[in-house]
């Protein structure tokens, strides 16, 4: 009796399991699997904030509900929703940079997976040092957009680049570029770097 009662059971598990499984996905309902990981390391970022929003064909957007990924980094969304409703994923966190970037999400689509990348919050220290002085005319000029210049003959000094409202990507391949002008000669050199996730990075620039 217990052995018969044991079998019924796992046939009925066995059941469910395929049932879920093999369910179809209906024509108005978005079923899908949200991950976050970081950038290029792609570590799942657990406790990430999702927002799953609805758009519409004039360009407005409303929170439809917010989600939290568990230690995988994943995030469950399964609804009926609004069939010619345009939805989109999103997600955050403290400690990595908030580009509001949004994903699609498909209505009636079976086995839908949808991943969300996010780069961590980096910040870069430039140390400057004036190893083949000229005169006190020597010039070094940052492009790129984080413009900047230091003038003078015995320059030896640490600053944050780009200053202190700027975060840069972790794991980000970043590539600058400055010209030193000695002598009336223009000298274009690039430095390239990439930052570390959540840290900070020093980049030496002798001229």
């Amino acid at each position: 009796m217990i052995k018969h009662t044991r079998n019924h059971i796992c046939f009925f598990a066995i059941f469910c399991f395929l049932f879920s499984s093999c369910r179809k996905v209906k024509r108005d309902e978005i079923k899908v699997t949200i991950y976050v990981k970081e950038f290029k390391t792609e570590k799942p970022i657990a406790n990430a904030l999702v927002s799953i929003t609805r758009g519409d064909v004039y360009g407005g957007t409303d929170l439809v509900t917010t989600l939290t990924t568990n230690e995988n980094g994943e995030a469950f969304y399964d609804e009926i929703v609004g069939f010619d409703d345009i939805y989109y994923c999103q997600a955050r966190k403290d400690g990595f940079i908030d580009e509001n970037q949004q994903a699609p999400l498909s209505q009636g689509k079976k086995n839908q997976k949808q991943l969300l990348t996010l780069y961590a919050e980096s910040y870069v220290k430039v140390h400057l040092k004036n190893v083949n002085p000229f005169n006190q005319y020597d010039l070094l000029e940052f492009g790129n957009g984080c413009a900047g210049q230091v003038q003078g003959l015995y320059i030896d000094t640490t600053f944050l680049f780009c200053d202190n409202n700027y975060f840069f990507r972790g794991n980000f391949e970043y590539s600058y570029h400055y010209i030193v002008t000695k002598n009336t000669l223009e000298t274009r050199y690039d430095f390239p770097f990439t930052p570390k996730s959540n840290d900070t990075i020093t980049v030496n620039i002798n001229y």
